[in-house]
């Protein structure tokens, strides 16, 4: 009898030991593979005037390829109509377990002075958009002021010459209601804003940027 009830127990705590192992197992795969969703705030600049800001996302993930992230804008449909706004990533995905992700968000305030003056108070202030992927992130932001340095005109032209280059892999998110694509309005940012000599001119049909 003593015998029998020992053996019992011995099961017991088998299948104790077991289904614990079984939970850990599980729980450790879905926090290598968690997603995350970081929201970001940019601040719109003045009416009839523009801000571009590069974030570097540097994302790892253990149990396999970090893949691609996705960017979405909140509440385009408060901003001011004259708001251009878009992000560019770079690369568009990656089969690597880790990788740096380039995000370039640009916002192109089309708005005359005394209109943007006149909803002040009634407008959003802040570009507000949301970064999703998988794997543990950090991330860093670099504003590019007005006016550019020359050094930072090279950079920028840089961009703006591989914004349409299919080979450098830009994946682009609209984070505004507008009728402009979002490679047209960094066009128009880089071009008419940063007035970079040597950058690239928007062409025609593109739209206002």
């Amino acid at each position: 009898m003593r015998r029998r009830s020992v053996l019992w127990l011995s099961v017991v705590i088998a299948a104790a030991v077991a289904t614990q192992a079984a939970a850990s197992g599980s729980a450790a795969t879905s926090t290598a593979n968690r997603r995350f969703s970081v929201t970001e705030k940019l601040r719109l600049p003045a009416p009839d005037s523009a801000r571009l800001v590069l974030l570097m996302v540097h994302v790892t993930e253990s149990r396999g390829a970090v893949g691609s992230l996705t960017i979405q804008g909140h509440d385009e449909a408060a901003l001011p109509s004259g708001i251009r706004a878009f992000a560019a990533v770079h690369p568009r995905t990656s089969k690597r377990r880790s990788a740096t992700f380039e995000i370039y968000v640009g916002v192109n305030n089309l708005t005359p002075g005394a209109a943007g003056d006149a909803h002040a108070s009634s407008a959003p202030t802040d570009l507000e958009f949301r970064i999703r992927g998988v794997g543990r992130y950090t991330l860093d932001e670099i504003d590019y002021p007005l006016p550019p340095t020359d050094r930072e005109c090279t950079k920028l032209n840089h961009l703006g010459a591989n914004a349409d280059d299919p080979t450098f892999s830009f994946e682009y998110f609209d984070l505004a209601r507008q009728a402009s694509a979002g490679e047209a309005v960094l066009d128009h940012v880089i071009h008419d804003r940063y007035k970079c000599p040597g950058s690239e001119v928007p062409e025609p049909g593109e739209g206002p940027g």
